[in-house]
Formats: structure tokens, sequence, C-alpha cells
């Protein structure tokens, strides 16, 4: 029967480690002959046959998928934010102002962090704007803080009173 040596993301550095997947997920794993079993149990991995191992990642699977369908949801969201916000930019006026490739340049890192469902980056970005980049009309502080705390509310956390 085959082992397998693996390691959790408990194991795994914090700097690499995916924000909000459980420390039981296997991180890495690899097939090992048995004379190399007491060296990788050594070096920190654990190891069980591939049936057992296979149970144990199985039971990993449920809570992987919720991980998934969280993220979807918050993809889903900052398409809607951003829709939003862009129908916004069109009854301002943006496409007769020649401002929409300029606000699409300024906002790039914020609409590519909601596009991936990573919202707290997109708070982040979006607090990150040079206000020297700010405008009268499609980019002002108020649209910005409106944004974020759009985000906020859909975390539920408490939502900012300034940028």
């Amino acid at each position: 029967m085959r082992m397998i040596a693996y390691k959790t993301y408990a194991d795994c550095p914090e700097e690499q480690r995916p924000a909000g997947i459980p420390l039981t997920c296997p991180w890495v794993s690899q097939y090992v002959v048995a004379e190399d079993v007491s060296t990788y149990i050594e070096t920190g991995y654990t190891i069980r046959v591939e049936d057992e191992y296979e149970q144990y990642r199985l039971r990993q699977v449920p809570v992987q998928e919720q991980v998934e369908r969280s993220i979807d949801a918050a993809i889903l969201f900052g398409a809607a934010l951003i829709r939003k916000f862009a129908a916004q930019n069109v009854l301002l006026g943006i496409t007769q102002a020649g401002m929409t490739g300029t606000v699409l340049q300024v906002l790039a890192p914020t609409l590519s962090a909601l596009v991936s469902g990573s919202l707290y980056e997109a708070i982040n970005r979006a607090r990150d704007v040079p206000t020297e980049n700010y405008d009268p009309t499609f980019i002002t502080a108020a649209r910005v803080l409106q944004v974020i705390n759009q985000i906020e509310e859909y975390l539920g956390i408490a939502k900012s009173e300034s940028i």
C-alpha cells in the first residue's frame, strides 16, 4: 500500500497562506516509500496510507467548498459594485467628459481586487487612491467612501466614517 507524506496549512509560512483557508487542509503532499518515512516524520510531515489520506482529504472538501462559495459570492458582489459605480459614472456624463480611461487607470488596483473577490484588499486599495487623482465628479472622497462603506456592509464590519 502506498503512503503519503503531507503538511497542512498550519505548517505553511503565514505570508504564503491564503486568507480564510482552514489550517487543517493539506498544504503539500507527496508519495513516499517506506525507507523514507522516518526522514519525513523528522521534518514535520504526517504519514498516512493512501486510503486514509484520501478519507482525511475528503473530510476537508466541504470546508474548501464553503470557502469557494464564499469567494464566488464576494466576486459576484464585487462585479455588482463595479457595475453600479460604472452606471453612476455614465449617468454623471463620464463618456461625454472623456474621463472613462482616466477613471479606469486610477481605479484599476481597486477594480482588480473587486473582480477577484478580495474585498478587504479592495478597501485598502480604494483608500490608497492618491487624493491628487480625485476629480470633482467621478472620483470624489465621498464616492470612494461610499464604495468602501458598501464593501464593509457586505463584510459585516463597522463602516468607516472617513477614508
